[in-house]
């Protein structure tokens, strides 16, 4: 996603009012929250310079991961105060694991670092970088980048590159990989950028299989398994599809 300037303290507020609202304070009652208005509970300046993208909490640790510039900000998740700062690492966002406390940043170099220390540990090569996700159950960060490889594979316990697709696009193609999320039980989700696409692969073991099902509602959308060897089918809208593909 396009980094875009703004006002970061405008930026973060929206950010960390949402993130409390929509979960990380005491959750009211259905039947109350519906009947509350979505409101900007309060506000903290990021002291970096340059655009941001995507920020990420991290409710285990209580902690709120902010990249802008040239570093990473972390704030308090309670109080929302300045926690500390990873220096010299630019990126769109942070993907974090809570229980081995690393974190990734989603930039070209990406960078590995220790969340209690806030202290670089090393840095992986990741052209194209943009959005990012973590996979608890197979300690995995995943980046998601609009040039090969399209998804690159972290160990999120030690930094080293466990895996790798180099295209996800129709017929093999390379794809703008934006986003993504993971379901926590074997599956992640893409959002293939100018393509109204999504695309689904293995997490636990990447290029086994593929499900998902279509929910573009203009032109055919379509699905494929990340596997270069299935060619990718086109689907009729709101239509689901099945398929396995095998790992070579």
């Amino acid at each position: 996603m396009k980094k875009f300037p703004q006002n970061p303290s405008t930026l973060l507020a929206a950010a960390l009012g949402l993130a409390a609202f929509l979960g990380l304070a005491p959750i009211a009652p259905a039947d109350d929250i519906a009947a509350k208005p979505y409101k900007i509970l309060a506000t903290t300046q990021i002291p970096a310079v340059g655009g941001i993208d995507y920020v990420t909490a991290d409710s285990v640790n209580r902690r709120v991961y902010v990249a802008c510039g040239n570093a990473v900000s972390v704030f308090d998740l309670d109080t929302y105060k300045l926690a500390g700062t990873l220096a010299k690492a630019s990126g769109h966002g942070v993907a974090i694991d809570p229980e081995n406390h690393t974190g990734l940043v989603a930039g070209n170099p990406a960078t590995f670092f220790n969340t209690k220390t806030l202290e670089a540990i090393k840095t992986v090569p990741a052209p194209g970088a943009d959005g990012y996700i973590f996979d608890a159950p197979t300690h995995h960060f995943f980046i998601l980048s609009h040039r090969s490889p399209n998804l690159l594979v972290v160990d999120s316990k030690d930094g080293s590159i466990v895996g790798k697709v180099d295209a996800i696009g129709p017929n093999g193609a390379n794809a703008a990989v934006e986003q993504g999320a993971t379901d926590g039980e074997g599956h992640l989700y893409f959002d293939v950028f100018f393509s109204r696409c999504v695309a689904a692969e293995g997490a636990a073991r990447p290029l086994v299989s593929s499900s998902v099902q279509s929910m573009a509602k203009s032109s055919p959308p379509c699905l494929w398994p990340a596997a270069a060897t299935v060619q990718p089918s086109i689907l009729a809208p709101w239509r689901p599809l099945v398929r396995t593909a095998t790992a070579r």
